[in-house]
């Protein structure tokens, strides 16, 4: 890597970021204070606070640390993604180690004869594709994202040629969870009333051989007390469920606040992480407000930026309780712009994307076919793209299913049973598929639960016969 070093003093503290993305300076400790400046892996960053002060921070969630770019810059970062380096003086990597890159233009790049839109286009790259440099590392980490300037680079087909720098970024390999990849989950009941976990529901995720299970988090959970959720964990744990997550659950019919939304789940959170479940979604298709779904768009928040900054206060405030917990950017109302009901995922997620870089453990998507031409294949490339743009983040589709109303139940099984069997083909950052829905009150969702069908037959199966 490419160190940015600055004169050092043994009676300084530096810090380096580990994040791969690079991290915000800002001019103040949050984030809702002005964007002043970048830091990425190499540069060292001298700290200006006391050292106890300072070593008590690093590395940990939630505080900011100020500290002085390579540039001369004061500013603050958040603490969780920095490391101290000893002394100032990292060790750089070899100048013999490849640099590999990716395109950032979702459409593809051109691969040209020579560095100009003058040259002919030899192929085209997509963004997962590895490029490999040909020019020495140090020269192409000078001209990544650099209008005007080209970078030769060799396909993975073997192809030389030059591409723009300023459509080219560092490629990291995917992140892979020691947990699993691509795990057959199912979102449990539609209700997180603790009784919706019955004996049919037990039934259907031992048939099914589901592997993870999300449940919904919300006070309603803990009606009978933390013994009935003891009693729904260990169930499901019995039954081979190697994975739980919950979602917190939170009603937006009015405005609200990142500390009303955390009194509201906290207890039922506290009360499953209590009992190993650590990985939370944080609320719940955040760009849509209806009167069926008042999920606090236009009411809590204005755009993904607003919400972005609601979700970082959130995961502050939930990991003074729940230190080992990981929290979740949550999925979306898939599509565009619908005018007083949703918008677009594209842009809400664009809008975010200081928080989902800077506060996410995790990320979650929703996806669905069965409505109009869509089918499952169209989602597993959907699943694909999200899971390549967002490749050092954990990435967990939470809710998906055939929405057909006049499709058979038996014909939806043998479609996620080839759902399941493709999504194993996609990136390893991929950790579960969660099908909506396990059980529901009322007729809603009568078209998508498992309950009084195939499904859990096929499923469990791994087969379509």
């Amino acid at each position: 890597m490419s160190i940015t070093q600055p004169a050092t003093s043994n009676n300084k503290l530096y810090v380096t970021p580990t994040n791969k993305y690079g991290i915000i300076v800002r001019d103040g400790p949050g984030n809702q204070y002005k964007h002043i400046a970048e830091a990425f892996i190499g540069d060292i960053l001298e700290v200006l606070e006391e050292e106890a002060q300072a070593l008590s921070k690093i590395g940990q969630r939630g505080p900011w640390l100020k500290i002085r770019t390579p540039q001369g810059q004061d500013g603050w970062v958040f603490s969780r993604f920095v490391q101290r380096i000893a002394g100032g003086t990292p060790t750089p990597d070899t100048p013999t180690q490849p640099l590999y890159l990716r395109t950032t233009a979702q459409d593809g790049l051109y691969v040209r004869s020579g560095p100009g839109t003058q040259f002919k286009a030899l192929t085209s790259v997509r963004w997962h594709q590895r490029l490999e440099t040909v020019d020495s590392p140090d020269q192409a980490k000078a001209s990544l994202g650099k209008y005007g300037e080209w970078i030769q680079i060799k396909t993975p087909q073997g192809i030389t040629g030059w591409s723009a720098a300023w459509y080219l970024e560092a490629f990291v390999e995917p992140l892979s969870w020691p947990l699993g990849h691509a795990l057959v989950g199912l979102h449990g009941p539609a209700e997180p009333w603790w009784d919706r976990w019955n004996e049919p529901a037990y039934q259907i995720v031992q048939q099914g051989r589901i592997e993870a299970v999300k449940m919904l988090a919300a006070g309603e959970l803990l009606a009978k007390g933390p013994e009935a959720v003891t009693n729904i964990v260990n169930r499901l744990r019995g039954l081979g469920v190697r994975f739980i997550m919950a979602r917190l659950l939170f009603n937006f019919s009015g405005p609200r606040s990142p500390e009303d939304f955390v009194k509201a789940v906290l207890p039922a959170a506290r009360c499953l992480y209590e009992r190993g479940v650590e990985y939370f979604e944080v609320h719940n298709e955040p760009n849509l407000h209806t009167a069926r779904s008042p999920e606090g768009m236009w009411v809590a928040w204005q755009n993904g930026r607003e919400f972005g900054v609601f979700f970082e206060r959130v995961v502050e405030l939930l990991r003074r309780d729940l230190p080992r917990a990981y929290f979740g950017f949550p999925g979306l109302s898939s599509g565009f712009d619908i005018p007083k009901v949703r918008v677009g995922s594209e842009r809400f997620l664009d809008e975010a994307d200081d928080a989902i870089k800077n506060s996410a453990d995790f990320i979650c998507m929703h996806t669905y076919w069965g409505i109009g031409s869509a089918n499952y294949l169209d989602s597993i490339r959907e699943i694909r793209d999200f899971c390549n743009k967002y490749y050092g983040k954990l990435v967990f589709v939470t809710e998906f299913n055939n929405g057909g109303a006049n499709i058979g139940k038996d014909i939806k099984g043998r479609e996620y049973v080839q759902f399941y069997t493709e999504a194993r083909k996609l990136p390893s950052n991929l950790g579960g598929l969660f099908s909506f829905v396990l059980s529901a009150a009322g007729g809603d969702f009568s078209h998508e639960v498992w309950t009084d069908s195939s499904i859990a037959y096929y499923v469990g199966r791994r087969s379509i016969t």
